[in-house]
């Protein structure tokens, strides 16, 4: 079983144009992801045959999401006037289970159960190549919210009989940065007050149990939890605040 959440969601005001609002301007791109999936698998010969289970749930979410108020070059600005602006991006990405459970059972049984849980969501908001002026507050947040569980649960039982029940979560490490929030190069900004926020939550369980019975048996259970998110927040070059 393989299921994956790959979404596209973005927010922007782009290009050289002039914005003028009398109340606030609020750029905003959201993302909210749940997955969840499980198999079971039990295999049983009769005599002296063999029964081989396989048993794998793979669940991944790799959402890319962004808001960005910018520019079309640092020649050719975006002008934008209001009482407040606000850019965000969030990205939230919940896989509820994945597990996986089997059985084999037989003069010769072996069980192999695979669970991965993967989460590799990308937030990005950004203000570049613009000038901004705003009477009260810029506010530029990026928040990337996670949670993440696999289970494999299993056994083999026989004459001889092997199981192995592996678990893995892994969030991020596949973007040089997971959440950035920012004033990009080539941006000039005139506030009351500025924030720039970017942050990430993460929760990550994993579990394996395996388990074997006969004349000659072996088990074994892995459980892997990666946690490689990485935040930043920024301020680029030729910026005036």
């Amino acid at each position: 079983m393989d299921n994956t959440i790959d979404n596209t969601v973005v927010a922007s005001l782009t290009g050289g144009m002039d914005v003028m609002a009398l109340g606030d301007v609020r750029v905003s791109a959201v993302d909210d992801a749940f997955l969840e999936g499980d198999a079971t698998n039990v295999t049983l010969a009769i005599g002296l045959g063999a029964a081989i289970g396989v048993s794998d749930v793979l669940n991944a979410i790799t959402s890319e999401v962004s808001a960005s108020v910018m520019g079309a070059s640092s020649t050719d600005r975006l002008d934008l006037w209001a009482d407040n602006l606000s850019v965000s991006a969030l990205a939230d990405a919940d896989i509820d289970r994945t597990k996986t459970v089997g059985v084999a059972a037989s003069l010769l049984g072996v069980a192999v159960n695979l669970a991965d849980a993967t989460v590799s969501t990308r937030a990005s908001a950004l203000v570049g190549q613009a000038h901004v002026s705003v009477a009260n507050d810029l506010v530029i947040t990026a928040s990337g919210v996670n949670q993440a569980d696999a289970s494999a649960v299993g056994g083999a039982f026989g004459a001889i009989a092997a199981g192995a029940m592996v678990s893995a979560v892994r969030i991020g490490g596949d973007h040089a940065v997971d959440v950035i929030a920012g004033v990009g190069d080539h941006t000039s900004i005139q506030a009351g007050g500025v924030t720039i926020g970017s942050a990430a939550s993460n929760i990550l369980t994993g579990n394996s149990q395996a388990a074997a019975g006969g004349l000659i048996s072996g088990a074994g259970a892995e459980t892997t939890i990666t946690n490689d998110t990485v935040s930043l927040a920024k301020i680029g070059e030729d910026v005036s605040i």
